[in-house]
């Protein structure tokens, strides 16, 4: 039997559900099973015994319908189609007070339908909202307003939610959902995601409104990679992730014919491992390329194990600065002029617990030709900085590092010998040789 429902509306409500101790919520009671209890024979004075009526439940259900007797149906057999449903400014609360669990929804806008049977529900909804608290993931907290498109079943018999599509969209940038999630001992969670359609939004964030009317068509062939996956079971330990990134042909023009960036790319991994201290992870940048303003870059990088890391890394980089703030949001600096060349090879661990030593083969060096610009907040212009930075033999070095700064010449030697530690150990004291002129 098929019970159908045309249309639901509710608007400007709140719905809170609380969690007691016994983890059972408070809407859970409300769809609970009610207990009947027996009726109370109020002929006292018959000595006749009555049969007991069968509950509609322990009737069985006759194999075959027949079409001249009405049929007899359990309640367990009863399906909801709920057609049409709209939910309009409503706040949805959920709070567990014995482990201090709190969210706050602000639900703008639910449209969808809605079909429960005996194995459970499957609905299509979208809906429009804004999470104002979490106290378990604060992360999502203030992520602005949302918009999510579901295709979604949810398997009673095993707790478990299935989103076969589903469209999470947060200021413009959408993200595709498929996976599920199984409320058992466990906490299975196995969800793929794909923010890889973002390319516009991204671009939009990192180039000038004039490179991008410039560049459109060429912005368009870039092949934007942006996808992963996130398992394993939340009862026992953080999920797993991996990640893949990167961009394949990436070209476009800059204005008044500074040079123009082509063939940039790259292919990137993450990998977290099942151990929850990140002593598996690994991070990798394959096949970076390209051709930039006055040069090219070319490199890999290669982090593994995050609690002691080994780096292995090899880049090379050319570029002509001039004008990089008509190209770049660079909003704090205008008048970008000079040239920098970035000379790298890394191989080896990085030793924190060692003072001062990396127990690395490194050598790079960063070096500056004729740099100059405007910092806007403070509208002082620096001039004139020349020189090299880098490092050989677990030691940072300075080498005639030269500037202009309010037509006052300053030139800097020498070096730095925990560089290293100072900022990823917190080292209280900075250890440096520096001539000063």
């Amino acid at each position: 039997q098929i019970l159908i429902v045309n249309s639901v509306s509710i608007e400007k409500s709140t719905i809170d559900i609380i969690s007691y101790d016994d983890k059972i919520s408070n809407l859970g009671n409300a769809f609970k099973k009610p207990v009947l209890r027996p009726k109370k024979n109020s002929n006292k004075g018959s000595k006749q015994k009555k049969k007991p009526r069968k509950d509609i439940t322990d009737i069985p259900a006759p194999q075959k319908a027949d079409q001249t007797t009405k049929s007899k149906v359990t309640p367990n057999s009863l399906e909801i189609d709920l057609r049409k449903i709209q939910l309009r400014e409503m706040v949805f609360t959920y709070h567990y007070p014995l482990e201090d669990k709190f969210m706050q929804v602000d639900l703008a806008m639910l449209d969808g339908n809605i079909l429960l049977n005996p194995k459970g529900i499957s609905c299509n909804l979208t809906s429009d909202f804004e999470i104002i608290e979490n106290k378990s993931v604060p992360v999502i907290t203030g992520l602005g307003p949302t918009s999510m498109e579901l295709d979604v079943d949810f398997i009673e018999p095993e707790q478990k939610i299935i989103i076969n599509n589903g469209n999470l969209g947060i200021e413009g940038f959408f993200i595709d959902l498929k996976g599920s999630y199984a409320h058992n001992n466990g906490r299975d969670l196995d969800l793929e995601f794909n923010a890889s359609e973002n390319g516009s939004l991204v671009f939009s964030k990192l180039l000038n409104e004039e490179v991008l009317k410039q560049n459109e068509v060429l912005l368009q062939k870039a092949d934007i990679t942006l996808s992963g996956r996130i398992s394993g079971q939340l009862a026992h330990s953080p999920p797993m992730i991996d990640l893949d990134f990167g961009v394949k042909d990436l070209d476009f023009k800059v204005p008044e014919g500074a040079g123009n960036f082509e063939n940039i790319g790259f292919k990137g991994q993450f990998h977290s491992s099942e151990i929850t201290d990140y002593s598996k992870a690994t991070l990798s940048i394959e096949n970076l390329k390209g051709q930039m303003p006055g040069g090219s870059v070319s490199g890999n990088f290669l982090l593994k194990n995050f609690l002691q890391p080994y780096v292995k890394c090899d880049l090379e980089a050319s570029v002509l600065l001039d004008g990089f703030e008509n190209i770049f949001q660079f909003t704090k600096i205008d008048s970008l002029q000079g040239r920098i060349n970035v000379d790298a090879e890394f191989d080896g661990l990085i030793n924190f617990e060692k003072e001062h030593e990396m127990d690395s083969l490194s050598r790079w060096s960063l070096s500056m030709a004729d740099i100059s610009f405007k910092y806007l907040p403070t509208k002082k212009t620096i001039t004139k900085l020349n020189g090299v930075i880098g490092e050989d033999g677990n030691k940072i070095y300075l080498k005639t590092i030269g500037l202009n700064y309010e037509n006052s010449d300053l030139t800097l030697e020498g070096e730095i010998y925990n560089l290293y530690h100072f900022i990823f150990k917190k080292e209280q004291e900075f250890e440096a040789d520096l001539e000063i002129r």
